[in-house]
C-alpha cells in the first residue's frame, strides 16, 4: 500500500482520459472568489495562510493535525448528481445537495500531472485515524477497479461512472473502514495531491456547474460568470439540470430564502411557517435517513460561504 507516484499517476491519467472521467472538486462562491486569486484550487493550508476570505470547514482542525490541510482535495464523481437528478427511490431517506458548496468545478485529468503523489482512497480524510499512505490505491490496475464498467469506446458517458457502495465493498474489501458517523456508510472515492506550490491550476479546467440559488433577484450562475469575466478565465459554464419530479428546484428556492436568514438545523428548516410541501417532504426523508447532521453542515456551509456573499 503506497501513494501513486511518477509512472503511475500517468498510467491512471491516461487511463482517465480513455474514460473520460474527470476530477471535480466543488466549491462555495467566497472561496471560488479566493481561487481566482490563486489561479487554481489552493490546499487548505495555502488558503488560512493566504489572509484570503474561505469558508471555515467542521473538519479544519482535524485536518491540521493530520497533515491533510496541505493537500489539494477533490473526487471522481460529482457528489450533486445524487440531489439534482437521482430517482430517490427510497422512501426513508432523500441526498442533501453537494455540502462543500454549489460550484462545481470539473478538471481534465491532465491537470493531476502537477502532482508529487496522488492518494485515491476509499473514504474522507476526515475519518477517524485516517491514513492516507496506507489507505490509497497502489497502482493503475487497482484504480481501473472503481469503474462500475468495462471500457466501450461506443459510450460516451457510462465509462466514466463509478461503482456504488456495495460494488466498491465487494471490490475491496480490505480497505472499506466503518462509517466514521452514525448513519453514514456511503463510500465515495476521494483524491488528494501533493502539489509543490500548494495549488492545482486552472489550466485544465473544462467545465463549471453551478446549482440554480437565486436571492433577492441575484443568481448564482451570473455572480460566477462575472467572476470569470473580470479574471479573464476561460471555462465552458452551465446551470444544473434537476430532475423535474420532487420539486428541487422549489426546494433550493426555499433553502435560499431560509437560510439567508440566519442559522437553521434540519427542524428549524421543517418548522418555518410557510415552506413549501416538497420542501418540508423532503426534510422529512432527510430525518429519516439520519442525515440531519450533514444538512446542517450544509446549511452552514452555503450561508456563509455563498449566500452571505450574493446579498
Amino acid at each position: 500500500m503506497a501513494l501513486l507516484l511518477g509512472n503511475e499517476i500517468a498510467s491512471v491519467i491516461d487511463h482517465f482520459a480513455m474514460r473520460g472521467a474527470k476530477f471535480y472538486h466543488a466549491c462555495q462562491l467566497k472561496d471560488f472568489r479566493t481561487y481566482l486569486e490563486f489561479g487554481g484550487i489552493p490546499c487548505r493550508e495555502r488558503l488560512e495562510d493566504s489572509g484570503l476570505p474561505y469558508t471555515l470547514f467542521a473538519t479544519d482542525d482535524a485536518d491540521r493535525r493530520s497533515g491533510s490541510s496541505s493537500k489539494v482535495f477533490g473526487n471522481l464523481s460529482d457528489f450533486g448528481f445524487s440531489f439534482a437528478a437521482s430517482e430517490w427511490k427510497r422512501e426513508n431517506t432523500a441526498p442533501v445537495p453537494n455540502p462543500y458548496g454549489p460550484i462545481l468545478l470539473e478538471l481534465r485529468p491532465d491537470a493531476l500531472r502537477e502532482a508529487d503523489d496522488v492518494a485515491i482512497c476509499l473514504r474522507s480524510a476526515g475519518g477517524n485515524d485516517f491514513d492516507r499512505e496506507a489507505e490509497s490505491l497502489s497502482t493503475a490496475e487497482q484504480v481501473a477497479r472503481l469503474f462500475a464498467n468495462d471500457y466501450d469506446p461506443n459510450q460516451q458517458y457510462s465509462n466514466a461512472y463509478i461503482k456504488f457502495s456495495e460494488g466498491l465493498r465487494r471490490e475491496f474489501p480490505d480497505r472499506v473502514k466503518p462509517a466514521t458517523v452514525a448513519g453514514w456508510t456511503t463510500i465515495n472515492p476521494e483524491v488528494s495531491c501533493t502539489v509543490k506550490t500548494g495549488c492545482l491550476s486552472f489550466s485544465e479546467l473544462s467545465r463549471i456547474v453551478v446549482d440554480q440559488y437565486e436571492l433577492d433577484g441575484v443568481r448564482l450562475i451570473d455572480l460566477v460568470r462575472l467572476d470569470l469575466r473580470n479574471f479573464g478565465l476561460q471555462a465552458g459554464i452551465q446551470s444544473r439540470w434537476y430532475r423535474g419530479d420532487m420539486g428541487r428546484q422549489q426546494i433550493l428556492s426555499d433553502l435560499a430564502r431560509v437560510l439567508s436568514a440566519g442559522p437553521a438545523n434540519v427542524n428549524e428548516f421543517l418548522a418555518i411557517a410557510d415552506l413549501s410541501e416538497q420542501s418540508a417532504s423532503w426534510g422529512r426523508r432527510v430525518v429519516r435517513g439520519n442525515l440531519s447532521w450533514l444538512f446542517e453542515r450544509f446549511a452552514r456551509y452555503l450561508r456563509t460561504g455563498t449566500l452571505a456573499e450574493m446579498r
